[in-house]
């Protein structure tokens, strides 16, 4: 977010106002570290100046109101939520499996490999440097090491394991491992292979944190029915102080979130191709699982659940006052969700329940037309689309066919309003979803 948040609603009428007052601000008096707005709504029948600020990246938000002679009528912090989210990845340890021994040189059984026994143990370690490889490549070993690292035992048996450099391409970094070794004795020199493979204990290899901050959500729509009005805001609104309850407080909405800790599906995987899973992650965090209406002094007044939720759009209708939000599932299919608010009773009620449909536009207007979709498993049968308004009289009724995935409903006849789309066959309801006419 940026420091400033200019932030207003041009007038609206949240409180009966016959025609809400607009106040431009002279020229000289705006101040854009103060964000003050040069436009205005009203709450209670008086002209509001609303400025938004940022304190600070990821700080607090203050908000001011102004009266109409431009003095501080009220200001309150909002104190957005930190919530930490996290994923962590897990791997399975690499278990070490020694090869069986194989006897490179020895002397006893091959004469011709005297020269062997008359050098020093510094001598042999140093023809293995430089001569190893090559020798290994002889018995079929392709082992490319990298380094070597020298180990004396108490028997004087010299060990020279041999270590390579592999590059982890899930991680992105190099990994030391040793790959085999040479036994150095008198009479003999043999080689042990090893390989490896990721069976081992669960450890964790990866963490990662971050913040979510939960801020205020702004409402962006504004229509209003009654008077056939409806706006997209240049400036959004973030608070109100009448919308949800009359006292002298201000509210403001945000998302409601839950918390969750999953390993979801993908995050398991078998690196080496041995059938067996190695790396895994586990995500904890947050969900979008409805709204809340929050007062400013922090305590949450209002709940509801919507499930994952995405914008917002304030609707003023018959007297009424709704809040519309595009909801997803866990495909990413939206329908457009409608709920009612109760002012006195400090509640928001979803008008009905609804399965997935998507209504294109979600807010046409009149005498214009819709296009609504299906899902293919809904209308493999076919079956009924009906519309009917809120006191449940069909308005429109068209037959489905078998596999029809679109529909186009005109909606000439239809006033505005709040309606249910609804699919349906045999009598049971499919699919449905809301659908505004302004």
């Amino acid at each position: 977010m940026k420091k400033t948040l200019k932030l207003a609603l041009c007038g609206l009428m949240l409180a009966g106002v016959a025609n809400a007052q607009v106040v431009t601000l002279p020229t000289d008096y705006y101040d854009g570290d103060m964000g003050i707005l040069l436009k205005s709504f009203s709450t209670d029948g008086k002209v509001k100046l609303l400025a938004a600020e940022e304190l600070g990246e990821g700080g607090n938000i203050k908000i001011r109101t102004y009266n109409n002679s431009f003095n501080i009528e009220h200001s309150f912090e909002v104190v957005p939520q930190r919530l930490l989210n996290k994923r962590v990845t897990e791997r399975r340890a690499i278990v070490a499996i020694p090869g069986e021994l194989v006897t490179l040189i020895d002397v006893e059984k091959d004469p011709s490999q005297g020269y062997w026994s008359q050098m020093s143990q510094e001598e042999k370690i140093g023809w293995l440097r430089s001569e190893g490889k090559y020798l290994l490549w002889d018995f079929g070993y392709n082992i490319d090491f990298r380094r070597d690292s020298i180990y004396t035992d108490a028997n004087g048996d010299v060990y020279m394991y041999l270590i390579n450099s592999v590059y982890d391409y899930d991680f992105g970094k190099e990994e030391e491992r040793t790959v085999g070794a040479f036994v150095l004795n008198d009479e003999t020199l043999k080689f042990q292979p090893i390989t490896y493979s990721r069976t081992g204990e669960w450890e964790v290899v990866e963490t990662e944190e971050y913040e979510y901050t939960n801020y205020m959500i702004a409402i962006w729509n504004v229509i209003n029915m009654d008077s056939d009005w409806s706006s997209e805001l240049e400036l959004p609104l973030l608070a109100t102080q009448t919308l949800f309850n009359a006292d002298a407080k201000y509210e403001y909405i945000r998302y409601k979130r839950v918390a969750y800790s999953n390993r979801a599906e993908g995050d398991e995987r078998d690196t080496d191709g041995d059938g067996i899973t190695d790396v895994r992650s586990f995500r904890s965090g947050h969900d979008n699982a409805g709204i809340e209406v929050v007062s400013e002094d922090g305590n949450v007044i209002a709940s509801f659940d919507a499930g994952d939720t995405e914008g917002a759009t304030l609707i003023l209708w018959e007297g009424k006052r709704y809040l519309g939000f595009y909801v997803h599932d866990e495909d990413y299919n939206w329908s457009f969700h409608i709920y009612e608010i109760n002012p006195n009773g400090n509640s928001i009620t979803r008008v009905s329940s609804e399965a997935f449909m998507h209504i294109l536009p979600a807010m046409p207007r009149k005498n214009t037309s819709v296009t609504v979709e299906f899902g293919e498993e809904s209308v493999k049968n076919g079956g009924q689309l009906m519309i009917t308004d809120m006191n449940g009289r069909t308005v429109y009724r068209n037959s489905v066919t078998s596999g029809e995935t679109t529909v186009r409903v005109p909606l000439r006849r239809m006033a505005s309003g709040i309606y249910n789309v609804t699919l349906v066959n045999g009598g049971k309801k499919i699919e449905s979803s809301k659908l505004i006419v302004r």
